[in-house]
């Protein structure tokens, strides 16, 4: 039980009285199973109701709203019946990040002081683990309206966030609650209508993936959905320092991974005044997540100006305000720090913060003291880390880091190479890929593979590839559809008619003007042609030209195009159809030239060329109703056969495609045969080439006995062009679309051809490339994804191909040895006895060390490079209890031990004297360098 700060009271209004792994283990049943476990016993009925009504009336038309919302839709995807809901409701459950990330529907509705006071004081009491409780006076003024400040502040931010359009993740409503949270009034209608909005978008969702057309059971489709970023968490302020800890001795432990080491420094220029976000923190403010900067590089840290910052925080968090620090620190640092970067830290606690001691430590081996004291004297310490993965020897207490081995891979580099995998793997993702988000996804989705090889052969297997393969959904905005009234529709009718009307009387405008033009064109061209017998030639040709004629030909040409378009548009405002062309006459072609001028012969010249081209079309157009006939004719027969004998029929078809089909695979092998200068077929193509190109000319007179040359006479005389040439796409065209015909019928006629049987059903597109980047769904380019599917992810090979780069580096280029060689090379720096002791103690820590998998797999690799016992084994290999926070509790166990802290502190004196850089070796930190 915590107590309040200020009144002493008992707090039952803060996430230390919430049981919230009890609550998520729950929730967690809940959702996978479809019931409560079988121990869950709620006292929620032993709670009394108030003795005031505080329900707000709703309008019956906005409830009747409501409820066609909910209930109205004809679409399968909408049916809420399909979905079972559990309501969780609570006074601070969005403080732990855990339950965020399980609730699926988030709301945040905010109320005013007076409605929570009123409802708080209306009630007895409250049904606890540990009995009953009851309010005392002035309670709710004292603890609970401080604590709903303290806690939901964080998300009145987030709700002022979400009106200015960010994502979040997270409904929220009363927006006027939070401009006077102490007199806004609720607004029910608005927070029902946000809230059947959201839960009607969630079981859509949910429903659409269910109905997805894909070749895998509905209850296995499964979406994982994705944060936009990482959600901000507050770090709790500790209030209870000066009671309990300002006038003790008692060591500060500082492990640098409890929060995220980073800060943002910006300069807010609406208050003119700099900002500095440290931690979590950083993750509240969108113009800080743009500024994020680390004190870290490669675990090392090299900016004391970032590190001043960080410690600032994390001392203002324990409440602690004074000038100087006067308490021990101890801190964790990685393996093998350089001298000159400790230098930095012990500068800067000693000379800013004038601690009296500082004790260092490698936070692997912290870790493995927090496992077992009485286990950290031998053994082998894995440290999965940020950014290195190390194995560190220990014998008889002392740490051979001498011995020790690093691997170029950890968390960091995992995430990155994740992220590069998925951004090769979706280039045209529309939304971009962050390392945190690629982080969450190694976390929790990725696993060691037993046998990775084989691992790899079974995601072939449909039935295997279903249950692995995760589907990850990023968020996006769905279009909001409104459905409009039979008014509206009937005024948005009328309104599209009346547009249309007058785009026809534009239209009609448009082609009047355009007829006047023309019949305007046309006068000035009669009364051109008419003034040739009143005016002189040369008169005549200039104004000829001057109206853009080369001749009195084209001005002829120009006189009759113009006519026939004035018909025509008149014909059209009339209504009047054209009358069908006659064929053109050609009458000078009948007449002897001897019979004709100079002028009617070329006439005839000309009625020649157009004769011949109009029987030319004539032909085509006679030779294209002919093909079709014939088509036609062979379609018919072809029915005609399928109904007099269907099974001949098929296996006639059978047969084609298979001859087909035999004929193109031999094309193709031949293409792969010929992309290979040292193959047989490549060999007799050239040799095809040199024969042409060897044969020597023919000689002018043929001698006697001499045989003709029969080239050409047999069509296999042609084929020695077809070995020498490569290209023949349009051959391959027709054969692909025969193919196609053949299997169409036969898909459209045999049950027992399927669509799998066809050729195209095993292209790679529609095998591995589809297979492992959209799913086990067919492929159909041409039907595109839904939204939804657009902002998905498969994540399936890249679950173990990350972390199997710990035991083969080789996967990401890197030139060292895997986590077992490792071992097994740091296993021959000891003599037989020290490698005995030392396998019986493999520590696996850190936090790559959480995947799913590793351990079983160092475990049954371990095998191959140790000696055979029958009956017994001779090695064991453990993960850490907390492979994130055992470097701070096996810190804080060593802080209490104050004979052995004031052996392995450097006070400030031995600082002054020796340097930032002196050290004090002990079984669990670094060793000095001389």
């Amino acid at each position: 039980m915590w107590n309040y700060p200020k009144t002493g009271q008992p707090n039952w209004d803060c996430p230390e009285a919430i049981d919230f792994d009890g609550l998520i283990a729950t929730l967690t049943h809940v959702k996978e199973l479809g019931y409560f476990p079988e121990d869950f016993n709620s006292l929620e009925d032993k709670n009394p109701v108030g003795s005031k009504e505080f329900s707000t009336p709703i309008p019956q038309q906005d409830l009747d709203r409501m409820r066609d919302m909910i209930l109205g839709s004809s679409n399968r995807h909408l049916d809420i019946t399909r979905t079972k809901f559990v309501i969780l409701d609570g006074f601070i459950l969005y403080v732990n990040a855990l339950l965020r990330e399980t609730i699926d529907i988030k709301f945040f509705v905010t109320a005013p002081y007076q409605v929570l006071k009123e409802r708080r004081e209306s009630r007895k009491g409250y049904a606890t683990l540990e009995g009953y409780w009851e309010d005392p006076p002035g309670y709710f003024d004292d603890v609970v309206w401080p604590n709903y400040l303290i806690y939901n502040g964080p998300l009145v931010k987030l709700a002022d966030a979400l009106e200015a359009g960010q994502d979040s993740g997270m409904y929220c409503s009363n927006a006027s609650s939070r401009t006077d949270p102490m007199t806004a009034k609720i607004d029910v209608v608005s927070s029902g209508n946000i809230s059947i909005h959201a839960m009607v978008h969630a079981v859509s969702e949910l429903n659409r993936n269910m109905d997805m057309d894909m070749d895998v059971d509905e209850d296995n489709v499964v979406l994982h959905p994705m944060q936009t970023d990482k959600q901000f968490t507050p770090t709790p302020n500790y209030t209870d320092y000066k009671e309990s800890f300002a006038s003790t001795n008692t060591a500060l432990v500082i492990d640098n991974v409890v929060f995220d080491n980073q800060i943002a420094k910006f300069r807010d220029r609406k208050n003119n005044m700099s900002v500095t976000y440290v931690g979590n923190d950083v993750y509240s403010d969108v113009v800080a997540r743009a500024n994020i900067k680390s004190g870290f590089e490669n675990s090392v840290m090299c900016k004391p100006e970032i590190m001043e910052n960080v410690l600032d925080y994390i001392f203002i968090k324990l409440g602690i305000d004074a000038d100087k620090i006067n308490h021990p620190i101890v801190m964790t640092e990685p393996v093998c720090v350089p001298p000159y970067n400790r230098g930095f830290m012990s500068e800067l606690l000693f000379e800013s913060y004038q601690v009296p001691s500082v004790t260092y430590g490698i936070d692997s081996l912290f870790s493995l003291y927090a496992n077992g004291p009485e286990r950290s004297k031998d053994g082998i310490v894995v440290s999965a880390g940020h950014q290195y993965s190390h194995v560190i020897p220990i014998s008889n207490g002392k740490v051979h880091l001498e011995h020790a081995k690093r691997i170029s891979y950890g968390g960091e580099p995992a995430s990155e190479y994740l992220l590069k995998l998925m951004q090769m793997k979706y280039p045209t993702f529309p939304v971009k890929m962050t390392t945190t988000q690629s982080e969450t996804l190694l976390i929790n989705h990725s696993y060691v593979a037993h046998d990775y090889l084989q691992e790899l052969i079974s995601y072939e297997d449909p039935e295997i590839f279903k249950t692995k393969d995760r589907v990850i959904q990023f968020p996006f905005v769905a279009p909001v559809i409104e459905e409009k009234s039979e008014e509206e529709q009937a005024r948005l009718a009328a309104k599209r008619k009346e547009q249309g009307r007058r785009l026809q009387e534009q239209a009609a405008k448009a082609r009047l003007e355009k007829l006047m033009q023309r019949e305007q064109d046309l006068e000035q061209y009669m009364a051109l042609k008419n003034s040739k017998s009143t005016l002189k030639k040369a008169e005549w040709t200039e104004q000829l030209k001057a109206m853009g004629f080369k001749d009195e030909a084209g001005l002829e040409l120009a006189i009759k195009t113009t006519d026939a378009a004035i018909k025509r548009a008149r014909n059209k405002e009339l209504g009047i159809e054209e009358e069908e062309k006659e064929p053109p006459t050609f009458p000078l072609l009948d007449i002897p030239d001897e019979e004709l001028s100079e002028a009617d012969r070329k006439e005839k010249k000309k009625q020649r060329l157009l004769k011949a081209s109009h029987d030319a079309r004539m032909r085509a157009k006679a030779a294209k109703v002919e093909e079709a006939a014939y088509q036609e004719e062979l379609a018919r027969q072809d029915a005609e056969r399928r109904e007099k004998d269907p099974e001949k029929w098929l296996a006639d078809i059978h047969a084609k495609r298979k001859e087909l089909v035999d004929k193109i695979k031999a094309k193709k092998q031949l293409r792969e045969q010929l992309s290979d200068r040292r193959s047989h077929a490549s060999q007799l193509r050239m040799k095809s080439i040199a024969a042409l190109a060897s044969d020597a000319p023919p000689p002018k007179r043929r001698r006697k006995g001499q045989d003709e040359d029969t080239f050409g006479q047999d069509d296999e005389d042609w084929m020695v062009y077809r070995e020498i040439s490569r290209d023949d796409d349009s051959e391959d065209e027709e054969e692909a679309t025969q193919l196609s015909e053949y299997e169409q019928q036969l898909l459209n006629y045999d049950p027992n051809f399927l669509h799998e049987h066809t050729m195209n059903a095993y292209t790679p597109k529609n095998s591995f490339l589809h297979f492992y980047t959209n799913g086990l769904g067919p492929y159909d380019p041409s039907a595109g994804l839904s939204l939804d599917q657009t902002y998905q992810l498969h994540l399936n090979v890249e679950r173990i191909r990350v972390p199997e780069v710990l035991f083969q580096p080789g996967i990401v280029g890197l030139d060292q040895m895997g986590l077992v060689e490792t071992i097994q090379d740091v296993l021959k720096r000891f003599d037989a006895q020290a490698r005995q002791r030392l396998v019986q103690n493999i520590l696996v820590t850190g936090g790559m060390a959480q995947i799913p998998g590793l351990i079983d797999r160092l475990d049954h690799s371990m095998r191959a490079i140790l000696p055979f016992s029958p009956g017994k084994k001779l090695y064991e290999v453990r993960r850490a209890q907390d492979c994130l926070l055992d470097a701070w509790r096996g810190a804080a166990m060593i802080s209490r031990d104050s004979e052995r802290m004031h052996k392995i502190s450097v006070t400030k004196r031995e600082y002054e004297e020796y340097g930032g850089a002196y050290l004090k070796e002990h079984g669990l930190g670094n060793v000095r360098h001389n």
